[in-house]
């Protein structure tokens, strides 16, 4: 009997845990708000939808009612869910791309299955905040352990490689007759950092394999565009810090400024109150694009995951005292290809961050990867090819707006040498939206599994 009641009165104190907090992120492309739309309009429309039988909860019958609630953090945008659902539903396009913070609280009630607690009380809620940023952002966490000489230097190494290198032009151009020794010259920084910021979007709209750019924000400004806190570029000049009212000085400050009022309290306000990390990677672009892509998302990718390295001897959990005890690492878009290949794509994204999750795993949080898609807009056909059936996957292509048959390639399950790598021809192509009826659940591939992962044992 006194392990029966000690057992109700943790699951008692557990239910009183009944807010969870879930950070989206992934680099441009992943699919971030197309995932968080999908994830609230699956459970809205929990009721009439038959295609979520991987929440256990929702299987049981136990969710009884879903809604959106206002966050009581007003100073924070709201997550623009209607309007991405009207661009979704009635205008069949892809709604706009995550440029800033915002933010989405859900309320659900539901029954309480345990039988101890349920002498306690029948009902119960959950609520779930959504918290959904750019995932440039999170690259520029590891600029908290570089002064601005460590960043200048660690820059220019970067920028000797390709392709960053050919895209640079513009920029070398722009600090011929710098000199960091002179006084400062506020007409000369702004605009010597206009074309370090123009380079940096270049590299994310033309550089090819480039994924790992900072600082993240000078590709996705959100409220700082214009601001003169973006206005500093990397300066390998020898120029002694101690004098004040040069050029290197002032640049040296605003590196300073932006580290502490900028990336520091961005991190503080979002990561201090997590629980649950959702992080989405696009792996079919970086098939497409081949080995160097490969690997510098692979080496982005270990930077990000290992910054949540949720050890207490880490500096980022001293710093902000996250309390993160789950990371989903999830590959979107799993319905551009057939339905078969899906484990070999779930395999090719274990084999890319085996090493960075074990790392985490480690430490003690619960790390599980999946694939899946936040919104069908294919389907699997079969088709004949020089005597061969092939499995494919049939939709209205992006820019062409004309219906395709797509045999993208087989993804390897083992990891492949660069040789390998280059003898490949994968041929992933970009989807539209079809016309979706109004007013139903969208379609998708393994979302009821995901929201299991990410809140189903919160339904006590």
């Amino acid at each position: 009997m006194k392990q029966q009641l000690k057992e109700a009165v943790e699951l008692v104190e557990r239910g009183l845990d009944k807010n969870v907090r879930l950070c989206v992120t992934g680099l441009s492309r992943a699919g971030k708000t197309a995932f968080i739309t999908s994830f609230v309009n699956q459970l809205l429309h929990h009721k009439d939808s038959s295609g979520l039988p991987f929440w256990l909860s929702h299987a049981e019958g136990r969710i009884l009612a879903v809604k959106i609630e206002q966050h009581p953090e007003l100073h924070i945008p709201a997550f623009p869910y209607a309007d991405a659902l009207k661009a979704i539903e009635e205008e069949a396009s892809w709604p706009q791309s995550t440029r800033n913070v915002s933010q989405i609280r859900l309320s659900i009630k539901y029954k309480i299955k345990n039988r101890w607690v349920k002498k306690l009380q029948q009902v119960s809620h959950l609520k779930v905040d959504i918290v959904d940023y750019p995932g440039e952002w999170l690259l520029d966490l590891p600029l908290l352990q570089m002064n601005y000489q460590q960043w200048s230097r660690q820059f220019y190494n970067w920028l000797a490689q390709e392709p960053q290198k050919s895209l640079s032009k513009q920029f070398h151009e722009s600090l011929k007759g710098f000199d960091a020794s002179q006084q400062y010259d506020e007409a000369q920084l702004k605009k010597i950092s206009q074309s370090f910021r123009g380079f940096l979007i270049d590299c994310k709209q033309q550089g090819s394999g480039i994924h790992c750019i900072q600082p993240g924000r000078f590709v996705l400004p959100g409220d700082l565009d214009g601001a003169p806190v973006l206005d500093f570029f990397p300066c390998l000049d020898n120029v002694k810090v101690d004098i004040s009212n040069t050029n290197f000085a002032q640049l040296e400050k605003r590196y300073d400024y932006y580290q502490e009022q900028i990336v520091k309290p961005f991190f503080k306000e979002y990561f201090s109150k997590v629980d649950r990390q959702v992080l989405l990677v696009d792996c079919l672009e970086v098939l497409n694009q081949g080995y160097d892509s490969y690997k510098e998302l692979q080496s982005t990718l270990t930077k990000l995951i290992t910054s949540f390295n949720y050890g207490e001897s880490n500096w980022f959990k001293r710093m902000f005292q996250p309390s993160i005890s789950k990371l989903l690492v999830a590959a979107s878009k799993s319905d551009h290809l057939p339905p078969e290949q899906h484990p070999n794509l779930k395999k090719f994204l274990s084999n890319m961050l085996n090493h960075s999750e074990n790392l985490v795993g480690y430490q003690g949080v619960e790390v599980e990867n999946t694939v899946f898609s936040a919104i069908e807009v294919t389907q699997p056909v079969k088709t004949d090819y020089q005597g061969q059936t092939l499995i494919c996957v049939k939709g209205l292509e992006l820019d062409s707006g004309k219906e395709v048959v797509n045999y993208p390639g087989k993804i390897p399950t083992q990891p492949m040498t660069k040789t390998q790598w280059q003898q490949q021809a994968f041929n992933f192509v970009d989807f539209a939206i079809p016309e979706l009826p109004v007013g139903e659940a969208l379609p998708h591939q393994r979302m009821d599994q995901v929201i299991q992962a990410l809140i189903g044992d919160k339904f006590l």
